[in-house]
């Protein structure tokens, strides 16, 4: 239900699921319009205005990961989605050029490569709702042919436990939904590295 961002996967049994969510929300405002799949992105025109000052601020340089790593849905539009996000947002040439290296750098991490490839159904930022109404909302599911990937994308503490946990529970609702070739995934974006997770 894209009005609700809401994904519904396969048949929904009975879980328990809690909204275990960490990053900050986004200041909704005005829409900006990328493509076809993250036409209901909202962005704030005030919230990324002056990445100088925010770099330091982890929570909203995470926030600004996560935004630009779920308007990406490949790698080869990478470049033109930052450099639309940056005009957009009024960020300098020599910000967009500090993004295009972080961001590039993150696409060519081993694994992670195979996240953005065009041939792969993306979905960002949505949630998976079960009959209660609880929901999770991993930052990236992919499904290529029999195979879903759920990814979260973390930068700041490394709390590799509490993280793990977090993918577990996603993974264990795809499961529900009876999805068996599920990987799960946690993206540092700081660390520049990505680590699977099993359940």
């Amino acid at each position: 239900n894209s009005d609700n961002k809401v994904l519904e996967i396969g048949k929904l049994n009975d879980v328990v699921i809690e909204d275990s969510s960490t990053q900050s929300k986004i200041n909704i405002a005005t829409p900006k319009i990328f493509n076809s799949f993250n036409k209901d992105i909202l962005i704030s025109d005030n919230t990324f205005g002056t990445i100088s000052k925010e770099t330091n601020n982890k929570i909203k340089y995470g926030t600004l990961l996560h935004t630009l790593l779920s308007l990406i849905k490949n790698k080869d539009e990478a470049e033109n989605t930052l450099q639309r996000f940056c005009n957009t947002e009024k960020i300098s040439l020599e910000e967009q050029k500090q993004l295009s290296e972080i961001i590039n750098n993150i696409l060519n991490i081993p694994n992670v490569i195979d996240w953005f490839k065009p041939d792969n159904i993306v979905i960002t930022e949505r949630g998976i709702i079960e009959k209660s109404g609880k929901i999770y909302r991993p930052d990236r599911v992919i499904i290529n042919n029999n195979k879903v990937i759920v990814i979260d994308y973390k930068t700041g503490q490394y709390e590799i436990q509490k993280h793990k946990e977090q993918i577990t529970k996603y993974m264990n609702l795809l499961k529900e939904m009876n999805y068996n070739n599920i990987e799960g995934w946690l993206l540092y974006t700081d660390l520049m590295k990505c680590e699977k997770v099993f359940c």
